[in-house]
């Protein structure tokens, strides 16, 4: 059913310049219950929301490439590992920070990098300079903090 909603989201629900931001939420919590499967130990993924999303238009598909890059790299099935996506609303601004652990071993491929860099540059082309993206990669810990005015 998770599969379903998040492939159904993405082509009949995507093709339009904004969508309610309760919708982009709901796609995530789709995408992280459906990720979360995987795992024996379901609580080493948190995700928070905190604020009304309401039906406040963002672009769609915005924010999943920065939670799909932690599932990517930021589960080992030996080493302690972690995901923390945080979701605020707030002031009329919407704050996402997603934290993983980085494992030894990563699912690179040739197109690694590519999602952040393309949703980089549409936060360009949406917002202008009137957003902020802080990426960090320190030690054994990936974090990335997106603020956008809604």
């Amino acid at each position: 059913v998770k599969l379903s909603d998040i492939l159904r989201y993405m082509i009949y629900d995507t093709n339009v310049a904004r969508v309610p931001l309760s919708d982009e939420i709901s796609h995530i919590e789709s995408y992280v219950e459906l990720q979360k499967l995987q795992f024996a130990n379901r609580e080493l993924v948190s995700l928070t929301v905190r604020g009304n999303p309401g039906n406040i238009p963002v672009a769609p598909m915005l924010f999943i490439p920065f939670v799909e890059n932690a599932f990517k790299h930021g589960i080992s099935y030996k080493d302690e590992s972690f995901i923390a996506i945080d979701i605020e609303i707030s002031d009329g601004m919407l704050f996402l920070k997603v934290r993983n652990s980085k494992s030894e071993k990563t699912n690179a491929d040739k197109y690694s990098g590519i999602g952040i860099d393309n949703t980089r540059k549409r936060l360009g082309l949406l917002y202008g300079a009137n957003y902020s993206l802080d990426i960090q990669d320190v030690n054994d810990v990936f974090s990335v903090n997106l603020s956008i005015p809604l």
